[in-house]
């Protein structure tokens, strides 16, 4: 029997070296649009829908296409200086998860201003000729580095470290055909794949992520901001009833003036911003035939359903990710404090991830572990349940206070309706336990109910116990106590640590960890 519970975030997969990150997450979701959106071809207008051209293909054809047309535009572009030619010659042998490291973020805005430009000139009748004008602008930029030296000599350096990187390719377009037609159910195919860009959640991030600033790639607080300002907006629908009639005349310049008015001072300003946004598109999608409160509700229903499509995608991601780490590129375990636990692979596992990490690299058993959140299981039947838990917390504890509005954002309701159960309890109720090892995780108060619970366990059980935080850094570790004391109240953890119930190790400190263990 072990003496130890784990409980592990996604810190834990990020420190086996797997891209499990909100972060890795969008940047896979920016390749697809990179796919899908470089133009290879001469597209052809959609007859429905006039300002939107054919999309590539997800598929091995199109991307083969799309590798040689980057090597070509670069190599013939510059080969003039013995500079240039050492990094255009490098750049030859790079594959395309390679190339998309390089160029992802310049060829993104590229083909965003590409589109504007072919948008502009068709509206005012001229055809555009569509792989002129991305050569011009992608022409443009080239030109841009050739003529800084020191931007070239950046580019270099990084083209460098990325070839002498040990790493695996991050996006293998057979594996994601191969993921995708393993699935049992058809509707989730590389064309439903290709929409992951026009999630509501993923295009708020991307859209507005110079104003959103650092924590722009946080999808839970994304997800937060958004679901508050709709219900603030619901509840206060006579207060913005001016508002509303300003968008309904089809007045959006004067609406934005009244709104900054109004909201500048939230904190989620920029989430305020775009629901109203989307309650205008909402508006104009029904002709007006709507109340205030109706169009409201239909753009809260929108997010709700944004929210579980984002939850599919998140899990085909990580369905993807364990393919390519465990399947093909066979990873193994990172050095950590974990190596020094005795006998890891009996420990109970409380896992806030929805993978299956702990198992391939400890080997500790499923049954042994309680997926908290669910777990990924992208090939389940038709209309099956993604038990994936993926919200915002509940601020309220009195159940009076329990908004309507907002339970299907959170996670609390999420478990009760996937059935995640409470199996974890079951882990404290062993004599054995004394080693309960939180890793990986911030101890955000999203998760507090829980925490709260297992605090609570370890006491009520009155035998020897502690809670060991693991931290990566000092940032995260100040972050993990505030956190603490938001969850357990300053009191209780001035008391908790004064007892040697909560202590700190950092992740790479193994002879503390060693030393602390019971």
């Amino acid at each position: 029997m072990s003496d130890n519970i784990l409980i592990l975030g996604n810190g834990f997969d990020i420190a086996m070296g797997r891209k499990t990150s909100y972060e890795d997450f969008l940047m896979f979701s920016d390749y697809i649009y990179i796919c899908l959106n470089y133009p290879i071809r001469y597209p052809e207008y959609d007859s429905e829908e006039v300002e939107r051209v054919n999309l590539n293909k997800l598929e091995r054809g199109d991307i083969s296409e799309i590798e040689t047309d980057l090597k070509r535009k670069v190599s013939d572009f510059s080969s003039t200086q013995e500079y240039e030619s050492l990094i255009f010659e490098t750049l030859k042998e790079f594959n395309f998860d390679e190339l998309l490291q390089i160029f992802s973020t310049d060829l993104i805005k590229m083909l965003k201003e590409y589109q504007v430009v072919c948008k502009q000139q068709t509206a005012i009748g001229i055809s555009p000729d569509y792989l002129e004008e991305f050569n011009i602008i992608f022409n443009k930029f080239l030109f841009d580095l050739k003529k800084n030296k020191y931007s070239l000599n950046q580019f270099s350096d990084k083209a460098t470290s990325i070839k002498r990187s040990k790493r695996f390719d991050f996006f293998d377009i057979d594996l994601i055909e191969g993921v995708i037609n393993s699935k049992i159910d058809s509707s989730r195919n590389l064309k439903w794949l290709g929409e992951i860009n026009n999630n509501i959640f993923i295009k708020f991030m991307k859209d507005y992520r110079e104003e959103l600033g650092a924590n722009w790639s946080s999808i839970e607080s994304i997800i937060s901001d958004i679901a508050e300002a709709v219900y603030d907006l619901k509840e206060n629908i006579e207060e913005n009833l001016e508002l509303f009639n300003i968008y309904k005349e089809y007045l959006p310049n004067q609406a934005l003036v009244k709104f900054k008015e109004r909201f500048r001072h939230k904190k989620n300003f920029v989430a305020y911003k775009f629901v109203v946004k989307c309650i205008y598109q909402e508006t104009v999608t029904n002709s007006n035939q709507l109340t205030n409160m109706a169009v409201v509700e239909k753009t809260n229903e929108s997010f709700i359903n944004a929210l579980e499509e984002l939850t599919n995608y998140l899990e085909f991601y990580l369905t993807y990710l364990d393919r390519l780490d465990f399947d093909k590129n066979k990873i193994s375990k990172k050095e950590s404090v974990l190596d020094v636990i005795p006998e890891i692979q009996k420990s109970k596992v409380i896992n806030f991830n929805y993978t299956d990490t702990a198992l391939k690299l400890f080997n500790i058993p499923l049954m042994s572990t309680h997926f908290i959140h669910g777990k990924i299981d992208f090939n389940r039947i038709n209309n099956g349940i993604n038990t994936m838990v993926f919200g915002i917390e509940d601020k309220e504890d009195d159940i009076e206070a329990i908004n309507l509005d907002l339970i299907p954002y959170q996670k609390y309701y999420q478990r009760t309706i996937k059935e995640t159960g409470n199996d974890f309890e079951i882990f404290f109720k062993s004599s054995n336990i004394k080693n309960i090892i939180v890793f990986g995780h911030s101890v955000n108060p999203l998760d507090k109910e829980i925490f709260r619970k297992c605090f609570e366990l370890a006491e009520y059980n009155r035998v020897p116990y502690q809670f060991i935080f693991v931290y990566h850094n000092e940032q995260s570790k100040r972050s993990i106590v505030k956190n603490l004391a938001i969850i357990l109240g300053k009191n209780k953890i001035i008391e908790l640590t004064g007892k040697n119930k909560i202590k700190f190790v950092k992740s790479d400190n193994l002879d503390k960890m060693k030393k602390n263990l019971y």
